[in-house]
């Protein structure tokens, strides 16, 4: 076993998307709308972190997503978000965390609700058992936050989620 050389990762990305007859569903009518044209401007900035024992990764955007012909926001787009995870090896064992934080976002174009924003915590642990199979388990929402992504509708609650899985050995 030989020590790894740690890798850092920093990007920086600027993006315009236009689009035109996007199609979204909207559940609080329950109809298919069209939106005619729109446009999603935006900033990307990211960090990875791989070490021999930790790995870390952060990623945040900030967007502007509009309806180009009537100059509204998009619904259920955020204009900010930001994801980060990281992990740490104990020998055969993984620990890890995931953050997602995203702001308000507008519900429907038929509507003036503004879904507030939310952050949720997952908690990651995996066991290599020999060398084709492996333990692994998730808790999501960990302190079983109340959110919802579509006014109206439920979304999980705290879960829970363990698998075993088998890779034939190299």
């Amino acid at each position: 076993h030989h020590a790894l050389t740690p890798r850092q990762t920093v990007t920086l990305s600027a993006f315009q998307n236009d689009i035109d007859d996007l199609i979204e569903f909207d559940f609080g009518t329950s109809q298919t709308i069209n939106v005619g044209e729109a446009r999603i401007r935006g900033v990307e900035a990211g960090y990875h972190y791989t070490g021999e024992y930790w790995r870390a990764r952060v990623e945040a955007i900030a967007q502007d997503p509009e309806n180009s012909i009537t100059g509204d926001p998009l619904p259920r787009r955020a204009r900010h978000s930001l994801t980060s995870s990281m992990s740490r090896d104990f020998g055969p064992y993984q620990l890890g965390a995931d953050l997602l934080l995203t702001g308000e976002r507008k519900d429907s174009d038929f509507t003036d609700t503004v879904m507030g924003g939310y952050g949720l915590v997952n908690l990651t642990a995996a066991a290599r058992l020999g060398t084709e199979w492996t333990l692994r388990g998730r808790v999501e929402n960990l302190f079983d936050k109340d959110y919802v992504i579509a006014d109206g509708y439920n979304t999980a609650e705290r879960a829970y989620f363990l698998q075993l899985a088998w890779q034939a050995a190299e």
